[in-house]
C-alpha cells in the first residue's frame, strides 16, 4: 500500500528534507517530492498527483499554516492529505491546524522517529470519508 503513496516534503531545512525522505524510504515510499517553501509546494501540488503532503509549520514567506489553508480552499486540491510537521507542539499550534478553514489530517512534532512517521501515514492514508482528529504525537 504504501510503496505507491507519493509524498511532498515541503521544509525550508534542506537536512529535514533529506532525513525525512531516507525515512520514508525505510517504510518503502519512494514516490517523492520536495519543496523548499510555500509557494513551490503549491505549485507542486498543483502540477502533479500528490496523495500526501508533509508539510512544516514555521517557514520563511508562506508559513504551512497559510499553504494548508490554501490547499483546502481549492477545490481541485482540498481532498490532498496534509500532515503538519512542527517543533512547536503547543495548544496555539494544534488549535488552528484543527480550525474549518486549514483543518490537518495529522501532527507530527519534531524530531520523529521512523516509526511515529509510519503510523501517522497509514492513519491519515486508511480513513475514508471525515478527516480524523489531529492529534500531536
Amino acid at each position: 500500500m504504501r510503496n505507491n503513496i507519493r509524498v511532498l516534503i515541503v521544509d525550508d531545512a534542506e537536512y529535514i528534507r533529506t532525513m525525512t525522505i531516507s525515512m520514508l524510504h525505510n517504510i518503502d515510499i519512494h514516490i517523492t517530492y520536495e519543496a523548499d517553501n510555500g509557494q513551490a509546494a503549491l505549485d507542486i501540488i498543483r502540477s502533479r498527483e500528490i496523495d500526501l503532503v508533509l508539510l512544516d509549520v514555521v517557514m520563511p514567506g508562506m508559513s504551512g499554516l497559510v499553504v494548508l489553508k490554501d490547499i483546502r480552499a481549492d477545490a481541485t486540491i482540498s481532498a490532498t492529505k496534509v500532515i503538519l510537521v512542527t517543533a512547536a507542539a503547543d495548544s496555539k499550534t494544534i488549535l488552528l491546524a484543527r480550525a474549518n478553514s486549514t483543518r490537518a489530517d495529522a501532527i507530527i512534532v519534531k524530531p520523529f522517529s521512523v516509526t511515529t512517521l509510519r503510523e501517522k501515514i497509514d492513519q491519515v492514508m486508511k480513513y475514508n470519508g471525515t478527516r480524523p482528529a489531529v492529534s500531536a504525537r
